[in-house]
């Protein structure tokens, strides 16, 4: 065959290939211009974690927005006005909403994670970023319990850093369950063992006061008993007094 011959069959080819593509193209945007959304898929990706929302939940809460996308032409679905209806639960951290080939519009989400709990004047959680979470949902994990004139603002700054500290700590973590502040904004300790109350005072310098309390705990408690004392005060520069 001549190398004109060729060159010809070549070019044809090409021609009809890009001819194809062209068609395929045109036919697949038109197909999907009349593609409608047939459903809703939601995973709590956490959900073995923690379960504070269920998937029912969100899906009743993007129908009460208005924002079920089911049975709409899938180009006009917004996944922006479905995450931010559900962003507005006041106990998921993300949201990450997007389509999927097959139709669906694909819900995937994560819940906060709460770190501390206050019980005192106000009732609330504080999460893992420091933010406030609102009661009425049961948590079977243990967290820290604050008790007493406790502030928002005192529960998101050096409270926290102070139960963080606590939590951080292998000896803390297992001694002291519940932290409490008094009217005067004292703080007091209520440890897992014994019935005693241990008075930290202020948080000023409170890691050498747990330092003396710790060597308190294992040169003398443990020899005498942890009923000894009902009282333990640490309130006063470098001492730590014991009162029956």
């Amino acid at each position: 065959m001549k190398k004109g011959v060729k060159a010809i069959l070549l070019i044809v080819s090409l021609c009809v290939i890009g001819g194809y593509l062209v068609f395929a193209s045109c036919f697949a945007s038109k197909r999907h211009a009349k593609q409608y959304c047939t459903g809703m898929t939601i995973c709590v990706k956490d959900s073995t974690e923690r379960q504070f929302v269920s998937s029912r939940e969100l899906e009743k809460l993007i129908k009460q927005q208005q924002s079920d996308p089911t049975g709409k032409i899938l180009k006009e679905v917004s996944t922006k006005d479905i995450e931010d209806a559900i962003e507005r639960h006041p106990l998921l951290e993300t949201v990450e909403v997007y389509k999927s080939k097959d139709g669906r519009v694909c819900i995937n989400v994560t819940q906060r994670t709460p770190y501390l709990r206050v019980i005192g004047e106000e009732s609330y959680f504080v999460d893992t970023n420091r933010k406030i979470m609102p009661v009425g949902f049961t948590t079977a994990s243990y967290v820290p319990v604050l008790t007493g004139r406790v502030t928002k603002k005192r529960a998101t700054n050096d409270l926290y850093d102070f139960v963080e500290f606590l939590e951080n700590d292998d000896f803390w973590h297992a001694q002291i369950v519940q932290i409490n502040v008094t009217p005067n904004q004292q703080i007091e300790l209520i440890p897992r063992v014994g019935d005693q109350v241990i008075l930290l005072g202020k948080l000023d310098g409170y890691k050498k006061k747990l330092d003396k309390l710790e060597t308190f705990y294992t040169s003398v408690m443990n020899k005498r008993g942890w009923l000894e004392y009902k009282e333990i005060d640490l309130r006063y520069h470098g001492q730590v007094i014991g009162r029956r």
